[in-house]
Formats: structure tokens, C-alpha cells, sequence
């Protein structure tokens, strides 16, 4: 028997191959940075040999219009000013559409192999929250 699984516009036979990564605790501070974890505490690495396809991201605000930015870097990074290594913005940014409202996006973004998936935070929200699903797939 063939399972399938749908996370967007990616198929995958392997629900232990969909990833459910957060970034949560962010606080009022414009152009910070965070390494998106799974579970919480614990900063993901893409898996060596495969490419994460993020296709949903979750994002709720204290303030209208904060915008967060999709990134990966070579280095997990606290939350903080400082940016991953060899940070790639992958994304123009995406804004909270009203306060205390979670704001959803259905997007395909491709992180690859062994790199930190990120946000940029940007915004002077004093509660932010971030959340997205993904599927790994063998390279």
C-alpha cells in the first residue's frame, strides 16, 4: 500500500519526512535574526542529502504590518542582531495582516541541504510568532 502526503504543491510518500519547525518568544526588536527550531529549543539543520521545501508559514503579531523574511544560513544563530553565517534572504517579506490575528502563506521555498532555516524579524511587535511546514526530499 502507497501512503501519500500533500504539504502545499510538494507530494511525499513519508510523513516522517514533513518537518513542523518554530521560532517563537520574538520580541519588539526590527532586524533580528533566529534559527528555526524542531522541537522547540533545538535549532534544525536541513538533513544532509536532502532539500527542505517549506510550503507554509504561520505568523502572528502584536502590531499590524510587522514583516518577517525566509532566510537560511551555515550557522545556527540566537535570537538576536547578529545574522547566520552566509545568510540568503529567500523571501521580500510577509506582513502580519491585523494584530493578534494569525496571517497564513502558502509559498515554496527550497533550503538546502545543511543549512539553518531563519527568520528575520522586522517590526516592533512585542509578541511575535512564527511557525511553518515543510517536507524533506532526497536530493
Amino acid at each position: 500500500m502507497i501512503q501519500a502526503f500533500r504539504m502545499g504543491a510538494v507530494g511525499q510518500n513519508s510523513v516522517t519526512n514533513v518537518k513542523w519547525l518554530t521560532a517563537t518568544g520574538l520580541t519588539n526588536n526590527a532586524n533580528y535574526y533566529m534559527t528555526m527550531e524542531r522541537p522547540v529549543e533545538t535549532d534544525y539543520r536541513v538533513t544532509a542529502g536532502y532539500t527542505l521545501y517549506i510550503t507554509k508559514l504561520f505568523y502572528q503579531s502584536s502590531t499590524n504590518g510587522d514583516v518577517i523574511r525566509i532566510g537560511y544560513g551555515d550557522t545556527p544563530v540566537a535570537y538576536g542582531s547578529s545574522a547566520p553565517t552566509n545568510f540568503v534572504q529567500l523571501s521580500d517579506g510577509f506582513a502580519c495582516e491585523s494584530s493578534a490575528k494569525t496571517s497564513e502563506f502558502d509559498v515554496m521555498l527550497a533550503i538546502p541541504a545543511e543549512k539553518y532555516p531563519c527568520v528575520k524579524i522586522g517590526g516592533a511587535g512585542a509578541t511575535q510568532q512564527f511557525q511553518c511546514v515543510g517536507v524533506e526530499i532526497a536530493n
